[in-house]
């Protein structure tokens, strides 16, 4: 599906796994700026965001602010997003001290902050 880039938009997002970062009941997701996108010529498993994070998030002594979004189910994220739809993504966050030259691959990941969400756009995307 061709769309407008979601480079700038502000996405909200429900942590589901860890549970140590899952938000409480009634307190709102986190937000995070659209700051690259590449959409897959393969499809949804090659769709991925460079997200930058409203708040750092803390995760076993390393403070993160930029994280990656793929999708975690055969559909496209960014198409879901395009289209106004929630959607199931793993988040990657990037290494503080040495981040990767390519980030979007997700092929540098080799432990670290990961999590399980549903991520949607934050009302009309900009913020």
């Amino acid at each position: 599906m061709a769309g407008h880039s979601l480079v700038g938009d502000v996405l909200i997002f429900d942590v589901s796994d860890p549970w140590e970062l899952a938000a409480q009941p009634g307190v709102p997701g986190r937000r995070a700026r659209v700051v690259q996108e590449r959409c897959g010529a393969s499809g949804a498993d090659d769709d991925a965001l460079l997200l930058e994070l409203e708040n750092p998030i803390r995760f076993r002594g390393l403070e993160y602010q930029m994280v990656v979004a793929t999708a975690r189910r055969a559909e496209s994220l960014i198409d879901s997003l395009r289209g106004g739809r929630s959607c199931e993504a793993s988040l990657c966050g990037l290494p503080p001290a040495n981040p990767p030259d390519d980030p979007l691959t997700v092929d540098w990941w080799r432990g670290g902050l990961a999590m399980n969400v549903v991520v949607r756009l934050l009302g009309g995307g900009r913020g």
